[in-house]
């Protein structure tokens, strides 16, 4: 039951839920292809209403999968008698009420409930369903605003603008030579010219425009002068359609393998600004969108942003670069950070003569250049510190999280995006001083050897001098020289300690019935299991 309710739980999202996987994404995009169906079959009876016997199949199977779906969300909802009495959850049943009633008297009347209007009022009650897009607006949102970007971006590097105003400078000019040489050449002697009939001129003058006069010759003076005038303007766009071809190619081919420059009219929205470049930038780009479920798009804003190279797929698609001091204001004003999502501040990288000290101050005054641009929102933001002695001097600034440190930079700037605040849970937990509690590294006390997991657990909560938490095993492998961490989750609390191993407590001090030497936790990544 568990194992279903897991399955469930991963692909129906409950009305409280609080992120989606993909699975859960395809089911979203699954119902909403049912919704959008199922109004199209009540379109089409109510134009086409012989046609109500052949869709009723299909009517009863989207009614089934959208009970089922009903009945899925409210045994996933955390408070089950208040579920149906919520918002969406009405809106979930008035739209399906219809079609369960319109089965029903099919079953029981058969053909006889046709005949009356209140079931054919039903039929159009059906429409009720689109209403139930507002559950999924934010993945339509997200969709939407995906195919903005994307629109926009392709149009910006392919130089659409451009050759759409080339293009309506030429039909403009072709529709104005065209009228203009048939008024010219209509009245000419026998009708020789050929721009003398209406719909010939449209075609010769865009062999004009093209490639030349060539025998397109016309015959009055007055026509041979607007002739040598279409020439030129014909040779001034052949000229700019390619001198705007190579340019695209040539800006193809230097930008080949480089981070896409953000589109002047992208409008993005909800995207994460990083401002800032060093050598972590794509394990932090990583680490970013995987903790966001890769929902957002990415800004890296630096003076170097252009030189950056392209990330591997499909990362390449969702990160823009734009060039500037992310100090400035423009270039904030440029990064639309108002509408961004969440803001990092990643601490650059060092120059020659450059000290810890200086690299903290330039990440710090584009900290508060970002917050003084930000006065209304207080978006999260997240700055990579070098030296943790000069916290002191940034400590004012609300909304901030700071994250000190290289070894794990990637991994504590992805969960502070994620979760705002949670580095003060950090600094709580990893800071060794007199008054919080930290974690230490003992051997095996003599008591516990031979016992369960379980076993130990209880003997440290009821250990009476200082409170002790067993957090994990750590097993070291002497024949491969590789360790491994095993938490104490249920799976592993039946498993028997040995006296070669070791212990991952959290205390207040470290505790003394340990066999072994004071070993503080110093970072070393282990492998979780």
């Amino acid at each position: 039951m568990a194992h279903f309710k897991k399955f469930l739980s991963q692909l129906v999202e409950p009305a409280e839920g609080q992120g989606s996987s993909l699975a859960n994404l395809i089911f979203d995009i699954f119902i909403i292809f049912c919704i959008l169906l199922s109004c199209t079959l009540v379109v089409i009876e109510f134009f086409h209403p012989d046609s109500v016997d052949y869709f009723f199949p299909v009517e009863a199977g989207l009614t089934a999968i959208f009970t089922a779906e009903y009945i899925a969300r409210w045994y996933l909802a955390p408070h089950r008698l208040r579920y149906p009495f919520q918002w969406l959850s009405l809106v979930d049943l008035f739209a399906l009420l219809p079609s369960i009633l319109l089965i029903v008297s099919d079953v029981f009347f058969v053909r006889i409930a046709r005949t009356f209007r209140v079931f054919r009022l039903l039929r159009l009650l059906r429409l009720m369903r689109l209403v139930r897009l507002i559950r999924f607006s934010g993945l339509i949102y997200r969709f939407y605003l995906y195919t903005r970007v994307r629109i926009t971006a392709f149009g910006y590097r392919h130089r659409a603008r451009p050759l759409a105003v080339l293009f309506l400078f030429a039909v403009a000019v072709w529709i104005f030579g065209a009228n203009l040489l048939y008024i010219t050449e209509s009245g000419s002697t026998d009708n020789l010219s050929p721009f003398a009939e209406y719909w010939e001129s449209y075609w010769n003058i865009i062999i004009v425009l093209m490639s030349g006069i060539e025998d397109k010759e016309p015959v009055s003076v007055l026509g041979r002068i607007e002739i040598s005038l279409m020439l030129i303007l014909g040779i001034v766009i052949v000229g700019y359609l390619t001198g705007e071809i190579v340019s695209l190619l040539v800006q193809k081919w230097q930008r080949a393998n480089l981070v896409a420059l953000m589109p002047p009219r992208s409008n993005l929205k909800n995207h994460i600004v990083i401002l800032g470049i060093n050598e972590r930038l794509t394990n932090v780009v990583k680490q970013v969108d995987a903790a966001l479920e890769g929902a957002c798009f990415f800004l890296i804003v630096d003076e170097k942003a252009d030189t950056l190279m392209a990330m591997a797929p499909p990362l390449r698609q969702k990160v823009f670069a734009l060039v500037g001091n992310p100090s400035e204001k423009n270039v904030l004003d440029m990064a639309r950070i108002d509408d961004a999502a969440r803001i990092v501040v990643l601490s650059g990288t060092a120059g020659d003569t450059e000290t810890s000290q200086d690299i903290d101050n330039r990440a710090l005054t584009v900290t508060l250049a970002a917050c003084l641009r930000d006065r209304e929102r207080h978006i999260p933001t997240t700055v990579e510190i070098v030296d943790k002695s000069n916290l002191n001097y940034a400590k004012h600034l609300l909304n901030v999280d700071y994250v000190v440190g290289q070894q794990f930079g990637e991994r504590l700037i992805s969960q502070c995006v994620r979760h705002p605040g949670v580095s003060e849970i950090y600094h709580e937990l990893f800071t060794f001083t007199d008054e919080s509690n930290e974690i230490y590294f003992i051997q095996v006390p003599k008591k516990l050897i031979g016992k369960t997991v379980k076993e130990a657990q209880l003997f440290f909560l009821q250990y009476e001098k200082a409170p002790i938490t067993l957090l994990a095993i750590q097993v070291i492998h002497e024949d491969c020289g590789s360790q491994t961490l095993w938490c104490c989750q249920e799976s592993v609390r039946q498993r028997f300690l040995e006296g070669t191993e070791t212990l991952m407590v959290l205390a207040l001090k470290y505790p003394k019935l340990s066999r072994g030497e004071q070993d503080l936790f110093d970072g070393t990544y282990l492998a979780r299991h």
